[in-house]
């Protein structure tokens, strides 16, 4: 892919991470026009890249447990892309197009239910993380299950029509056929 640049010692389930330049242009941007507050500015991109990276990775882990070997992720301004072994079924496909959004409900939701209950998404540094990587990874991750080509929802949603496994020549079920057990022991007269 064109003008990415390796995160040198990153890897992700054994894939090497590269970030767009358009990544770091605004992260510097953001830090000099932030200058009064770099904390909250840290914690700010850090949570809104942090969900294209969290997203990548769930497709990477949900790969790599399925015996596809993730080769690379990616991480644009507004998009990622996590590269992997061709699965051999489709099933596979679709279940690794679920992992990039199970990964951020994994960490959306609790951090949604703790702004919910405390009342942290007030907080200095906890508030841009929860809002980020809770409430807009939410939305992320939702509009990301639509069926439309270029989303996730696009494979995602097969699996509830796919077998698992490679395709047989019938969708029957054949069972073969009973034998008859045979006992082992005498009869006794």
């Amino acid at each position: 892919m064109h003008r990415y640049f390796p995160v040198r010692g990153l890897r992700i389930c054994g894939a090497p991470v590269y970030v767009h330049w358009t990544v770091m242009v605004v992260a510097v941007a953001l830090l000099a026009y932030s200058i009064k507050a770099p904390i909250a500015a840290l914690a700010t991109l850090a949570s809104y890249f942090g969900i294209l990276l969290l997203h990548e990775s769930g497709h990477a882990w949900f790969a790599r447990r399925l015996g596809c070997r993730p080769h690379s992720i990616h991480v644009g301004l507004f998009h990622g892309r996590c590269t992997y072994d061709t699965p051999a079924h489709d099933w596979t496909r679709s279940v690794v197009a679920w992992g990039g959004v199970l990964a951020q409900f994994a960490v959306a939701i609790p951090l949604v239910l703790l702004d919910q209950l405390t009342g942290a998404g007030h907080l200095p540094v906890l508030g841009p993380m929860i809002a980020y990587l809770g409430y807009l990874s939410t939305f992320v991750a939702v509009v990301n299950l639509a069926p439309a080509p270029g989303l996730d929802g696009a494979q995602a949603w097969r699996v509830f029509r796919l077998r698992r496994g490679p395709p047989g020549p019938s969708a029957e079920v054949h069972q073969p056929p009973v034998k008859p057990i045979r006992s082992h022991l005498r009869r006794v007269k």
